[in-house]
């Protein structure tokens, strides 16, 4: 079974939450509100707008790391691509590739569309 994570980069602060949680109203998720906690055990409540959620695809690089959404990745074909989520194809894409565990496992995370954007600007 696919393990479900997900991690938070904090718009106001430009650094990935370590410890967050959603708040649920009704039937799902709150669009307004997100729980950060952090290493002390400290907890604030942020506008949802201020945090960009990004989902775990499940794979691994080819140095063991885990591949989320919103990753630059050198990809098994030498081009740098950004990880994304297709709601046309229902999956996870690089570019418009789509990622398969085989090819995953031969690309490499070099970092990420929020602290590392000029990556996909050199166009490598």
């Amino acid at each position: 079974m696919r393990e479900i994570k997900f991690r938070a980069w904090n718009c106001e602060t430009k650094q990935f939450d370590p410890c967050f949680y959603l708040l649920t109203e009704g039937d799902g998720v709150t669009n307004k509100i997100i729980g950060i906690e952090d290493d002390n055990g400290n907890e604030q409540l942020i506008e949802h707008e201020e945090v960009i959620i990004e989902q775990y695809t499940g794979l691994h690089d080819k140095n063991g790391k885990e591949i989320y959404e919103g990753d630059i990745v050198k990809w098994v074909n030498g081009d740098t691509l950004l990880v994304h989520y297709s709601d046309i194809h229902s999956r996870f894409m690089v570019g418009e590739i789509s990622m398969t565990k085989g090819d995953a496992m031969g690309s490499e995370v070099i970092g990420n569309i929020y602290e590392n954007p000029d990556l996909l600007e050199k166009g490598d």
